[in-house]
C-alpha cells in the first residue's frame, strides 16, 4: 500500500465503528420478521454511502471498478448464482435474503475498504483491527474472572456454560459462540501481529496487548482457534521460505514464548475442577473418538454431500439446509413445536464448505474455492515482491481460513469474516 496522510473522514470513522461491532451477535441486534439485523450492517452501509458521495464526480464506474478483481468477481458470481436459484429453494425467502446479505458484504464492506486504503496510511486498518481485538479480549478476561465468582453466564459478553452447564468457563464476548470469537481473534493475530510489532514504538505495550489477546484466544477453549493459530505460525515460516525471504525468527520465537506464558497462566488460574472438565470434554474425547462437537461437524459434511446429491447437485438453496433437513425427516429437539420464525437462523451444517455444497452444489463450492485461490495468489505476489509483513500475515491467515477454519464454522455471509477479506484484499494491492 502507498502511504498517505491520515484523514479523519466520516467514512473512516463509520468503517472503524462497523469493524468494532462486527462480532456482536448478541448485542444491539434487532429481530425483523425472523431475521436479525446487526449493528455493524448500518454502520458499514453509512460508511459506504459516505465514500460513494466522495466519488460522485468520478462516476459510478470508478466506484465499482475494484469489483473486477478476481476475488470479488467470484464472490459476486456466488451471490448471483444463489440468488437466481432462490425461487427453487427449500426456503425461498431466506435464500433470497442471504444472497442479498452476501452482495451487501461484497459491495459494502469489502468495496468500502478498497477505497479507504487509498486515502489512509497502510497501518490504519490493522490498527483498527488490533484495537478491536484488544477490546474483545478484555471482555473475555472480565467474564473469565467473573465466572470464578459465580457469574456463569458472563458479566459482560456472555459465557456458553450458562447453556451447556459443563462446569467450565467458555466466554465469547458478544459472539454467538466461542468458536466464532476464537476464529476472529486467531485470524486477527495472524494478520496483524507481525506488522503491529514492527511498527510499534513502545514494544512493551505491544507485548502486553498480545498477552491479553492470546489469553482470550486460549480462554475461549475453542480448539478451532487453538489449531488455527498453530497452523498460521507454520504458514509464516513456509511462505517466507517459499518466497525466498528471511523468516522473522525473532518475532516468531517471542510469539511462541508468549504462548507458553499464556498457557501457563491459564492453567494455573483455572481451578482443578474446571481443568478436569476441559480435559474430559475437549481433549480426551478426541483421542477416544467420542468428541461430540467434532464428530457432529464431520457428520455434517456427509449430510451436506447427501443434500447436494438429493437435490441433483443444485443444493437446497442458500441458508435453507436446516429447513430442508426438517422437511425431509430430520429432527431437532430444540423445535418441538415445529418450525417458526424464531428458527429461521438455525443451521444444521457448521461448515462454510459443507453449507456451500449442501445449499449451492459443486458450483458454489468451486466459486468459493476460486475466490480463496485468487485471494492467496494476490497476497503471495505482494509478499514476494515487497517483503511486507502485513501481506505475509494476511497470506498466512487467509490460507488458514480457507484451508481449515472454513471447514468448522458456518455462514459465508458473516461480517466478522468479511472484514478480514476486506483487510486482506487491501493489503494485497501492489502499487506501481
Amino acid at each position: 500500500m502507498k502511504s498517505h496522510p491520515e484523514k479523519s473522514s466520516l467514512a473512516l470513522w463509520l468503517f472503524a465503528a462497523g469493524f468494532f461491532a462486527c462480532t456482536w451477535d448478541t448485542l444491539f441486534t434487532h429481530e425483523l420478521g425472523g431475521f436479525t439485523i446487526k449493528l455493524y450492517q448500518p454502520l458499514f452501509l453509512l460508511s459506504s454511502l459516505a465514500v460513494l458521495c466522495a466519488y460522485r464526480q468520478k462516476g459510478l464506474a470508478t466506484f465499482v471498478r475494484p469489483l473486477g478483481r478476481p476475488f470479488a468477481a467470484c464472490m459476486l458470481l456466488l451471490a448471483g448464482y444463489n440468488m437466481g436459484l432462490s425461487p427453487w429453494s427449500a426456503f425461498p425467502l431466506k435464500s433470497f435474503l442471504y444472497s442479498g446479505w452476501l452482495l451487501f458484504a461484497i459491495t459494502v464492506i469489502w468495496l468500502t475498504a478498497q477505497h479507504l486504503r487509498t486515502q489512509i496510511s497502510a497501518l490504519v486498518l490493522p490498527r483498527i483491527a488490533w484495537f478491536t481485538l484488544n477490546f474483545l479480549s478484555l471482555v473475555v478476561l472480565v467474564d473469565q474472572v467473573a465466572y470464578q465468582f459465580g457469574k456463569t453466564g458472563g458479566l459482560i459478553g456472555g459465557n456458553q456454560d450458562s447453556l451447556l452447564h459443563w462446569g467450565m468457563s467458555r466466554p465469547h464476548a458478544f459472539s454467538s459462540e466461542p468458536s466464532y470469537l476464537a476464529s476472529f481473534l486467531g485470524l486477527g493475530l495472524l494478520t496483524c501481529a507481525a506488522q503491529i510489532w514492527k511498527s510499534s514504538q513502545r514494544k512493551w505495550m505491544f507485548w502486553a496487548s498480545l498477552l491479553l489477546i492470546l489469553f482470550a484466544n486460549v480462554a475461549t477453549t475453542s480448539r478451532t482457534g487453538w489449531v488455527a493459530l498453530g497452523l498460521g505460525l507454520g504458514a509464516y515460516v513456509f511462505f517466507a521460505l517459499l518466497a525466498g525471504r528471511r523468516v522473522p525468527w525473532r518475532f516468531l520465537a517471542a510469539f511462541l514464548a508468549m504462548v507458553t506464558v499464556v498457557v501457563a497462566i491459564f492453567y494455573l488460574s483455572t481451578p482443578h475442577e474446571q481443568r478436569t472438565v476441559l480435559k474430559n470434554s475437549l481433549v480426551n474425547t478426541i483421542a477416544t473418538g467420542n468428541d461430540g462437537s467434532g464428530n457432529a461437524r464431520l457428520r455434517a459434511h456427509i449430510l451436506a454431500f447427501h443434500f447436494a446429491q438429493d437435490t441433483h447437485w443444485l443444493g437446497t438453496g442458500m441458508g435453507a439446509s436446516y429447513r430442508y433437513f426438517l422437511n425431509h425427516g430430520g429432527t431437532d429437539s430444540t423445535v418441538p413445536a415445529g418450525f417458526t420464525s424464531q428458527h429461521y437462523g438455525n443451521e444444521v451444517i457448521m461448515s462454510m464448505w459443507g453449507q456451500l455444497l449442501a445449499e449451492g452444489g459443486p458450483v458454489s463450492v468451486l466459486l468459493f474455492a476460486l475466490s480463496g485461490f485468487f485471494m492467496t495468489r494476490e497476497l503471495f505476489r505482494r509478499w514476494k515482491k515487497e517483503n511486507d509483513l502485513l501481506a505475509l500475515g494476511s497470506l498466512s491467515a487467509s490460507v488458514v481460513f480457507f484451508g481449515f477454519i472454513a471447514f468448522w464454522i458456518g455462514n459465508v455471509c458473516r461480517g466478522d469474516i468479511w472484514v478480514w477479506y476486506a483487510l486482506w484484499s487491501a493489503s494485497a494491492v501492489t502499487e506501481a
